[in-house]
């Protein structure tokens, strides 16, 4: 009946854990986004100086959106094996990692790599 599909529609209470949870996501998400707000303004300066020319620059802004699609698919399929959490720690590594590689790239070719 409507009475019943609304009433299971209702939100449930969040217990602690679950919130905790939740921030963790939001944490991981956030510094995600702040690492890629950091690194777009001055990719375009950091390619200039390899002599990356406008297609290979767009080639630096595409990659790192092509990787994350297929590490999306991955993430998923990993996270039904080993639990959330710990791939969310995994992300945040990886992440932290092609961020380091990118500020150490010796040429374009490892600048593209390490996105």
């Amino acid at each position: 009946t409507l009475l019943q599909e609304i009433d299971d529609a209702t939100p449930k209470v969040l217990t602690s854990r679950m919130q905790i949870n939740i921030y963790i996501v939001y944490f991981s998400v956030f510094l995600d986004n702040m690492g890629v707000s950091i690194v777009q303004p001055i990719l375009p300066f950091y390619a200039d100086e390899f002599g990356a020319n406008s297609v290979q620059l767009g080639m630096l802004y595409s990659s790192y959106s092509l990787m994350a699609t297929f590490a999306t698919i991955f993430m998923a399929k990993m996270s039904d094996r080993f639990g959330r959490r710990p791939m969310i720690i995994f992300s945040l590594f990886g992440t932290m990692s092609g961020f380091l590689l990118t500020a150490f790239a010796w040429n374009y070719e490892s600048l593209l790599v390490c996105r």
